[in-house]
């Protein structure tokens, strides 16, 4: 492709239902339940406002304030409801974790700066809103923090508004809530340990050790959990495409499933959409697969979508994020 590019596929069939010509490479989509927009963030930091209906760009934010410039973004995660928030590694000045909040039709106005509440010199890989809440966040990065915000006054002053910090002694790979009310937090840390959060009580109440070797894989990738149910699942994956999916409790992590076979190279991204009962999964050989496991129907199903190698080498660095289903 010449220009880079936001494909967006359907997830019964796979088939290619929309494509957006993006200004940089595309790194993370969120998008708010019930709404037709889509907040894009790309690889150099920037930020797009999308409009799906129309397959048009919405509105770009206007980055440039009086803090430093988004040169050289490390990380970054985003989170759709009322706000955005975006974290990002400025190399610049020793602003390590910066930052800022959109309201959701004024993109332009920066809300607030969070500079200090991170180690200087480290990336911030995550800033995420609780689910359904705009004014609860919580960031994570490479210097083995988790910080929790609370602006329920409005004001995102960072003083006032931390309320605790979880210190994991290694950077956050990836981060989710799970619980009725999502009360509490999972995260994979950099060296694929599971961690399990209790965000009431600001402490550890799981920290897995072997959780790889137990299930027989070489990474964990993600979590997905399931409210009907209230069952937290953990993917892992080895480096020939197999996966393992596995409840995990505060009693035992049991193995419930494998999908076998779906790649011929490393698995980098799965979403378990537990309402169709289908894992989506994308790895490095170009592509995306949706499998339904054995024990939600009799058979399986294997649907592919061969994508370009230019897509293939976006996805080894992406997180896949589809509309619907948990988180």
């Amino acid at each position: 492709m010449s220009s880079p590019q936001m494909v967006m596929v359907d997830p019964s069939s796979l088939a290619t239902v929309l494509t957006l010509d993006t200004s940089s490479t595309p790194h993370h989509a969120a998008f708010a339940p019930a709404d037709s927009n889509m907040l894009a963030i790309a690889v150099n930091g920037g930020v797009e406002l999308w409009d799906l209906r129309a397959a048009a760009l919405a509105g770009r934010p206007a980055l440039e304030v009086a803090l430093p410039s988004f040169s050289a973004p490390k990380g970054y995660d985003a989170a759709y409801k009322t706000q955005a928030a975006l974290g990002v590694d400025i190399d610049v000045s020793g602003l390590a974790g910066l930052l800022v909040g959109y309201p959701r039709w004024r993109l332009g106005c920066p809300l607030t700066c969070i500079a200090d509440s991170h180690s200087d010199e480290q990336p911030v890989f995550h800033a995420r809103f609780l689910p359904g809440s705009s004014t609860q966040l919580i960031t994570a990065g490479d210097d083995g923090l988790i910080c929790l915000f609370d602006a329920a006054d409005g004001s995102w002053d960072e003083d006032d508004s931390l309320v605790g910090v979880l210190s994991q002694g290694e950077s956050s790979h990836s981060i989710g809530f799970f619980g009725p009310s999502s009360e509490f937090l999972w995260t994979i840390t950099g060296t694929y340990n599971m961690v399990l959060w209790s965000l009431e009580d600001v402490e550890s109440i799981l920290t897995t050790s072997s959780m790889r070797e137990d299930l027989g894989v070489a990474t964990l990738v993600s979590a997905s959990y399931d409210r009907a149910s209230e069952q937290l699942v953990a993917f892992g994956a080895d480096p020939v495409g197999n996966v393992v999916a596995a409840h995990v409790t505060l009693d035992a992590i049991e193995p419930v499933f494998t999908l076998s076979g779906g790649h011929a190279g490393h698995i980098r991204a799965v979403h378990w959409n537990s309402t169709i009962g289908n894992a989506y999964t994308a790895a490095e050989d170009g592509l995306i697969r949706a499998l339904r496991p054995a024990f939600f129907l009799r058979r399986r199903l294997f649907i592919t979508l061969r994508l370009s190698r230019r897509i293939a080498r976006r996805i080894a660095s992406c997180s896949l994020v589809l509309p619907q289903g948990p988180c």
